[in-house]
């Protein structure tokens, strides 16, 4: 079984014996995910934020203005790091209201009822930035995905 804690980590537990089998630190708590859903069933899934928050100052405000949600995915058994991006209004235009991924298809939700679907192969052919694996040693002494290193955006949408 997944769960998210509040604490942004991605908790693997076993539902025979609630054992905690697995915890992966999605990221810092100023985005806040809530939702796991499957992206293809039995195969990966979709960590999906909350809508971005009004940040504090004007500059912050524009910025996360212009973001609709932050999403990870990833495959599971092993369980393994995909990607992780955000989905900006200033790429997908500025009525975007709401995002999901399902079967590989990015599917963005606009205000005027619209959806428009893009292929997830596509754009992690065009804009991967880097490979990172779970629990891969970081220059650091810490571990990808193990806190305090959290996932990080591997995907720059343009």
């Amino acid at each position: 079984m997944l769960a998210l804690t509040k604490g942004n980590m991605l908790l693997r537990v076993d539902l025979q014996n609630g054992q905690l089998l697995e915890q992966i630190y999605v990221g810092p708590s100023r985005i806040s995910f809530r939702s796991i859903q499957w992206n293809v069933v039995g195969e990966s899934v979709v960590l999906i934020s909350t809508i971005f928050p009004p940040g504090q100052g004007q500059a912050r405000q524009e910025v996360d203005s212009a973001k609709v949600k932050q999403l990870v995915i990833l495959s599971l058994f092993p369980l393994s790091f995909v990607c992780k991006f955000s989905v900006s209004k200033q790429v997908f235009g500025r009525h975007a209201t709401d995002v999901s991924v399902f079967f590989n298809l990015l599917t963005i939700m606009y205000s005027s009822g619209h959806v428009r679907m893009y292929s997830m192969e596509t754009i992690l052919q065009q804009y991967k930035t880097h490979s990172h694996q779970l629990r891969e040693p970081m220059g650091d002494g810490t571990f990808y995905g193990i806190y305090p290193s959290p996932l990080t955006e591997n995907l720059e949408i343009k």
